[in-house]
């Protein structure tokens, strides 16, 4: 077998038939294909190299092809990757399509001199493909032919080419992956200038084109021919032109001029667009037709010669930013579609009376343009026409002119692609538009924001405006006569803030929402016989308008019509209207008067709240419904026509109305609602209201002229504060059916003197009745089981209320201050009395059949101060109020277990009170200052007695049956003069501070087994107390416990005391003696001060401190005991204890302080003094031993104990052991 590395291959030709071709060849060991071969060299008999002859051989690099062959097929060559250069003969005329198509790596060719034609195809996608030598022959080059030749940089002169084929130098698409192939490095094109046609495509994307022959026989240029070649700048003339095809120069970036020759030329769509440095073109009186976007963003500043042109297309000049003026158009008739768009320096558009029709954004955003005349045979103006023209000024009169389009000068928005919605520029300085008699229909938006606009000719033919069509026209004064005007759209003049009056309106049979919205200088509104509807807004913020023509066919007087018009005088004839809308005339300030409304069935919310001039309201047969603050604040509103058919008030309805006087007959009226005559202050009276079953919330509150209220037979409920602060009513009668009274119902009816029966009442809110003054009785409160908080408060005149067995609850304050109550019927099912309940009924003596009585709240019957407030009377800091001062008995309460604090306090009359047999605890302060308590009921439950609890009931003698009691707070019992004994304590814990203080008559505390302290005061000036009988339970006795007990003679065992603080026993002179106290820590100074009866005190072997003046003045003290341990001895300690004869053992002394033993006349021997070293300060002038004349020291030798004798001449001997 052969090798596959052969470097050279000859083969002998093959003849077939008559003549010698090669042909394709097999995938041999021989056959330069599978891309083994790299050189080939054909023999010199080969004629033609036939189709496929060397297709897909991939390694071959280079073919020597000789003289003998004069074409070359199809697909000859393609696909061979490698090859990159080939010489072809001279004799070669004839090279078939795709000959060399993907021959990706083909640098070099030569020897096409004598070629005629390049097929289809021939060059297609060779990439590498640099020098294509002589073409001078040629004729033609087919589609494609170098399509994707990216690295072909010139073709020579070629002066006999007649057409160049479609994509001829366009794009390729590579085999392997798909990708692009431009013939983006061909910069010059030689001589062409006999070519005739130039197909589709054939130089797309040539983007380094600079150069290109002449062009002047060029009949036509096909579509996209030269688009995107970017680097292309002349192209020469255009002499024989016919057709410039769609796009064919499209984004020519760099063309500057373009002439154009022959006859009747057409430029195709989109021809020259983008080509943004084209300044000149020259020729267009050649051009007969040319089609949309023909020369969209060009650069040029002037075109003129269009004069064989009718039309300007869609798009023709748009996007030509830098054209000032454009001539020549005498004979165009129609201005397409965006035609000048965005053609922002255009000043002069030389038009003549020709044109009819005007494009949608034809002149969009031309904001150069100042005026545009010669209009007058144009019949329609497209959409957006001319908005963006923020310059112009003036435009002329269009008598012809039939339709204005959706935005023509006006704010529109637009969707740019990338930006999203972006919005045009009105014409803001277009003042003025000529005559428009024509006119039947303007188009939405038509004016929006033409903010100069000042005058519009006539209008007379128009028959609908559009929505916005006028909007924001803020200079717009006056409007042409409208007499055809059927329909306008919503806001179509919303913001004409000069318009001062409209008519002509007479025809209109709708009113859109907001058209007339913020014209804040209309006055006056024409004649609206004809409209049956209005929608929301139309008048809104036409703040100055003062009359509405004459409505009368209008159906329903809408939410909001005139909201807020404060200027409005008047409204003409309303007699279709069935019912006025929410707000309809709410704050129109000025309305003095309205038409005929006997038609309206119902009247909303808020319809004419804060209407301040309107007196008075026509007839009103057929309403049935006013609806919530409907006439609130009309302030000078003094009556109201018929009601009496209507069924419903809202709430609020008539609220501050204050000039209204009466209000006839409600008998249809089923519920009075919220606040529904609130604060008119001038309401005397209101009609029947037989129908009427509830009250709502403040229905009447603050009428305080109100004196008398109809038939009330049927309400059932008076809901809170529904009658607050009416100080001028004095009756209320026919509450048969009532069942609620809700809270504050009657407060502050100051002059409210009766109420009805009210048998069936069955709840009464807190307040309900809270000063009413002059209220003398409430009867038959048969249904009733609670009286909530404040209920009867500061009812100062109110003698009785008749409760019933029914009533389980009497709430805090409920007769707060009644100073004249007496009787309160039967209260045997009461279980709660709340705090304050009774405070301040200072005529009130008894209170009998408790015996149900579970709860009494603080201060039921007590004194104190209010603060904050009820009921919404504010009381300041230095507000009291009494206790029940005529109170002289409490029944039993055998119920009653709890009880607030200071339920009693200075009820100073009260005698008695009842059994308690279930109460557990005396509450702070309860019975405090009730001065002439002389006995209080079982107390055999009680645990606990709060402080103060009887705090100065000085005619309290006895208090009994204690046996349950753990504790008893500080001040319980204090300043109970009377007080002689007291039960058994024997559980009794805990005893505050000043318990028992000043309970002068008291004799015996018998019983404390479970005490461990006495506090502070706690018997302090107890002048009777002969007896405590505390246990060794006890550890401590506080200050003073039992100072100024001048009878005191026995405290039982204090074995186990600890601690005994200040002044315990102090001025205690009776007592003699007291007990062992082994375990004494500490005492406090003064503790047994003045007790001059005293004369042995027990055992102090713990003691480790005598202080100052413990024993001063005990002037009988013969003997104490153990005293070994003690170190100190205080100033004044035993001064003045003139009985004291030894003291044996103090080993433990090291201190003696000044005066200790002054006036100790018969003191001896102070015993054992080994440790003293201490005697006060200036010994010698306020000796330890003043006075001492018998004193003997048992001291050390050589101690300074034995020095002081020394010095200040003591007698002294010395310890034995």
């Amino acid at each position: 077998m052969k090798s596959k590395k052969l470097l050279t291959i000859t083969l002998t030709s093959l003849l077939i038939g008559s003549c010698l071709v090669l042909p394709a060849l097999a995938d041999s060991a021989d056959a330069p294909s599978g891309g083994n071969v790299a050189t080939y060299e054909i023999s010199a008999n080969v004629k033609r190299i036939d189709e496929y002859a060397f297709a897909n051989s991939t390694s071959l690099v280079s073919v020597k092809i000789p003289d003998s062959v004069t074409a070359i097929g199809d697909y000859a060559f393609s696909g061979c990757t490698s090859l990159k250069e080939i010489t072809i003969p001279s004799s070669v005329t004839e090279i078939g399509a795709h000959a060399f198509d993907g021959c990706t790596a083909l640098i070099k060719l030569q020897g096409l001199e004598n070629v005629t034609n390049l097929s289809d195809f021939t060059f297609y996608n060779c990439i590498s493909l640099q020098d294509v030598g002589d073409l001078t022959s040629l004729t033609s080059i087919g589609e494609s032919a170098f399509a994707g030749c990216k690295s072909l940089t010139q073709l020579g002169d070629m002066p006999h080419l007649k057409s160049i084929g479609a994509s001829a130098f366009s794009y390729s698409i590579s085999w392997d992956d798909g990708t692009e192939q431009y013939c983006d490095s061909l910069k010059r094109i030689g001589d062409i200038s006999n070519v005739e046609q130039i197909g589709d495509s054939a130089f797309f994307s040539c983007a380094s084109l600079a150069e290109i022959g002449s062009l002047q026989h060029v009949i036509t240029i096909g579509e996209w021919a030269f688009s995107y070649c970017t680097s292309l700048e002349e192209i020469g003339s255009l002499g024989n032109i016919e057709k410039i095809g769609a796009g064919a120069f499209y984004s020519c970036k760099s063309l500057n001029t373009v002439k154009i020759g022959g006859n009747d030329v057409r430029i195709g769509v989109e021809a020259f667009s983008g080509c943004n440095s084209l300044v000149n073109i020259e020729g267009l009186s050649n051009v007969t037709s040319i089609d949309s976007g023909a020369f969209e963003f060009c650069a040029m500043t002037t075109i003129s010669g269009l004069t064989n042109i009718s039309a300007i297309p869609d798009s023709a000049f748009a996007g030509c930013s830098n054209l000032q003026s454009v001539e020549g158009l005498e004979n165009v008739t129609s201005i397409g579609v965006y035609a000048f768009s965005g053609c922002y320096a255009l000043e002069t558009l030389d038009i003549t009376d020709n044109v009819t029709t005007i494009g949608a954004y034809a002149f969009r955003d031309c904001e150069s343009l100042t005026s545009m005349e010669h209009l007058s045979n144009v019949t329609s103006i497209g959409n957006s026409a001319f908005v963006g023209c923020t310059s112009l000024v003036r435009v002329g009169d269009m008598p012809h002119l039939e339709s204005i389009g959706d935005s023509a000068f006006g704010v529109s928005s637009r969707w740019i692609p990338d930006e999203g919605m972006s919005k045009d520029y009105a014409c803001a300085s277009l003042e003025s538009i000529g005559d428009l008699s024509s006119v039947t229909s303007i188009g939405e938006n038509a004016f929006y924001q033409c903010t100069s606009l000042k005058t519009v000719g006539s209008l007379s033919s128009v028959t609908f405006i559009g929505a916005n069509a006028f909007k924001q026209c803020t200079s717009l004064q006056s409007i042409g006569e409208l007499g055809n005007v059927t329909r306008i759209a919503y806001g179509a003049f919303y913001g004409c803030e000069s318009l001062t009056s409209i008519s002509g309106l007479e025809k209109l049979t709708v009113l859109n929402r907001e058209t007339f919205r913020n014209c804040k200088s209309l006055k006056t509104v024409g004649d609206l016989s004809s409209v049956t509807s209005i929608s929301e807004k139309v008048f809104d913020g036409c703040t100055a308008l003062t009359t509405v023509g004459d409505l009368r066919s209008l159906k329903a007087v809408p939410d909001k019509l005139f909201y807020c018009l404060k200027d409005l005088l008047s409204v003409g004839d309303l007699s279709s209207a069935t019912s006025i809308g929410k707000d309809a005339f709410y704050g129109c300030s000025k309305l003095a008067s309205i038409g005929d409304i006997s038609n309206v069935r119902t009247i909303g919310e808020y319809a004419f709240s804060n209407c301040k001039a309107l007196t008075s309201l026509p007839e009103l047969p057929r309403l049935n419904s006013i609806g919530s603050s409907a006439f609130a604040d009309c302030t000078a509103l003094t009556s109201v026509g018929n009601l009496t058919n209507v069924t419903t008030l809202g709430t609020c309805a008539f609220n501050s109305c204050k000039a209204l006087k009466t209000i006839g007959d409600l008998s249809k009226v089923t519920s009075i609602g919220y606040s529904t005559f609130g604060f008119c202050t001038a309401l005397e009276s209101v009609g029947n209201m037989s129908s009427v079953t509830s009250i709502d919330s403040y229905a009447f509150e603050g009428c305080s002229s109100l004196v008398r209220v109809g038939n009330m037979s049927n309400v059932e409920s008076i809901d809170s504060n529904g009658f607050v602060n009416c100080s001028a009513l004095e009756h209320v009668d026919e509450l048969d059916k009532i069942t609620s009274i809700g809270q504050y119902a009657f407060m502050g009816c100051t002059a409210l003197k009766s109420i009805g029966s009210l048998h069936n009442l069955e709840t009464i809110g807190k307040g309900a009745f809270n000063g009413c003054s002059a209220l003398e009785h409430v009867d038959d409160l048969y249904s009733l089981t609670r009286l909530e908080s404040g209920a009867f408060a500061h009812c100062a005149s109110l003698v009785s209320v008749d409760c019933s067995d029914k009533l389980t609850f009497i709430g805090d304050n409920a007769f707060l201050n009644c100073t004249l109550l007496v009787s309160l019927g039967d209260l045997s099912s009461v279980t709660a009395i709340e705090y304050f309940a009774f405070a301040g009924c200072s005529s009130l003596e008894r209170l009998e059949h408790l015996d149900n009585l579970v709860s009494l709240g603080e201060s039921v019957f007590g004194y104190g101060r209010l603060q904050g407030s009820l009921g919404g009377i504010v009381f300041g800091s230095a507000s009291h109020y009494t206790g029940c001062i005529s109170l002289k008995s409490i029944g039993d309460m055998p119920k009653l277990e709890s009880m607030g604090q200071k339920c009693f306090v200075s009820c100073t009359t009260l005698e008695t009170v009842g059994d308690l047999s279930s109460l557990k605890e005396i509450p702070y302060e309860a019975f405090d200052g009730c001065t002439s308590l002389v006995s209080i009921g079982d107390l055999n439950n009680v645990e606990s007695i709060a402080n103060e609890a009887f705090s100065n009931c000085s005619a309290l003698e006895h208090v009994d049956k204690l046996d349950k009691i753990t504790s008893i707070g500080q001040n319980a019992f204090k300043g109970c003069t009377a007080l002689k004994s007291i039960g058994s304590l024997h559980n009794l814990e805990t005893i505050g501070q000043g318990a028992f203080s000043g309970c002068s008559a008291l004799e015996h505390v018998d019983d404390l087994y479970s005490l461990t302290r006495l506090e502070y005061d706690v018997f302090s000036h107890c002048v009777s107390l002969i007896s405590v009988d505390c246990s060794d339970k006890l550890t401590a006795i506080g200050s003073s416990a039992f100072f100024g007990c001048k009878a005191l003679v026995s405290i039982g065992d204090l074995s186990n005391v600890t601690s005994i603080e200040s002044s315990v026993f102090r001025g205690c002179i009776a007592l003699k003696s007291i007990g062992n106290m082994p375990k004494l820590e500490s005492i406090g100074m003064q503790c047994f001060m003045g007790c001059t009866a005293l004369e042995t005190v027990g055992d102090l072997s713990s003691l480790k401190e005598i202080p100052s003046e413990t024993f001063d003045g005990c002037t009988s003290l013969v003997s104490i005991g153990d005293l070994s341990n003690v170190t100190i001895i205080g100033s004044y300690g035993f001064n003045q204890c003139k009985k004291l004869t030894s003291i044996p053992n103090l080993g433990s002394l090291e201190s003696v302080n000044q005066f200790a033993f002054s006036g100790c006349e018969s003191l001896a021997l102070l015993g054992n003094l080994r440790k003293l070293t201490s005697f006060g300060y200036s010994p010698f002038v306020n000796s330890p031993f003043h006075n001492c004349p018998n004193l003997v020291l048992e001291v050390l030798p050589d101690s300074a104990a034995e020095q002081y004798a020394k010095d200040y001449n003591m007698q002294y001997t010395y310890i034995t052991e």
